[in-house]
């Protein structure tokens, strides 16, 4: 009963935004006004931007054909990757690939720790990724009992306990918008396991694009967009199997004293591909393009 009401009220409210967007010169939509149904979308008149940085078509409970349509009536859509361009030229010859964006002026950059101190694995993300984890548990389970000195910090709305295998090894605190920086900021390395797979192609990297904007590199697996942030730079290392991820999580370790050196293209490859300047740039070079 109480879950009918606000969607009524949510649905009123949208429809309410709906006619307000029409006092503007474009409307910018980065998903379904009522996700899974076409909805109020057919009711805007002025120009729509609709963004999509998320394999959303692959999603088996919503109705594909309001997000086909929603591409097809947009003035311009904006791809987060490579992929989602692809899927989207199917209904939009109007489309430009616009990664998303870093606060380079927040993350931030700061002097390595002195090698005396733990050696942090980091990871920072929603607890639905979590499954991810249980890809390369064993191989991190090998990594943590060899070393006292190591530990894996996590990041999220939820403690991990499906990792079992790595509790005693886990350093968990709750994400937090106002801890988010300096929760990157204390990782040696962080990590992004993957798995391959078109939803995975969907992703826009934003996690491994944070660690990178902060100096830090990513041991990662390379599907999608995060390997071609790899080939831009000096920036982490790509892992397909578990011995790929065992050499890698060894080979920070005993770099821990020198990891600016071996990974120097971190910050610098944000700072020219992803930063708001750069990103906000693209954007209204596409906007005027389209729209003027």
């Amino acid at each position: 009963m109480i879950a009918g009401v606000f969607e009524i009220l949510n649905i009123q409210d949208t429809l309410f935004r709906t006619f307000k967007s029409q006092s503007y010169d474009a409307v910018w939509i980065s998903r379904e006004l009522i996700i899974g149904y076409p909805s109020f979308e057919r009711i805007i008149n002025n120009p729509i931007i609709y963004d999509i940085d998320d394999a959303v078509f692959l999603n088996n409970n919503i109705k594909v054909s309001g997000i086909n349509r929603l591409i097809a009536n947009a003035a311009v859509v904006f791809a987060g990757n490579e992929y989602l361009a692809n899927y989207c030229s199917q209904y939009s010859s109007n489309i430009f690939i616009i990664p998303t964006a870093v606060d380079t002026d927040r993350f931030i950059e700061l002097e390595r720790k002195s090698t005396n101190q733990q050696f942090v694995v980091g990871w920072s993300g929603t607890s639905s990724s979590y499954k991810f984890f249980k890809l390369i548990e064993d191989t991190l389970l090998e990594f943590f009992k060899g070393k006292k000195d190591a530990r894996l910090k996590i990041y999220s709305d939820m403690f991990p306990f499906e990792l079992r295998k790595l509790a005693e090894y886990i350093d968990y605190e709750p994400w937090s918008v106002e801890k988010e920086i300096s929760q990157i900021q204390s990782f040696d390395v962080g990590i992004m396991p993957l798995e391959e797979s078109d939803w995975v192609k969907g992703k826009c990297s934003y996690k491994m694009l944070l660690y990178a904007a902060c100096g830090i590199p990513t041991i990662t697996s390379p599907y999608g967009m995060n390997k071609d942030i790899l080939s831009l730079g000096k920036v982490g290392l790509g892992c397909r199997d578990a011995n790929e991820w065992r050499n890698a999580l060894e080979y920070v370790y005993r770099s821990r004293d020198s990891l600016s050196s071996h990974f120097p293209d971190c910050r610098l490859v944000i700072l020219k591909n992803f930063s708001l300047d750069v990103i906000s740039g693209r954007i209204a070079a596409a906007m005027r393009s389209v729209l003027e």
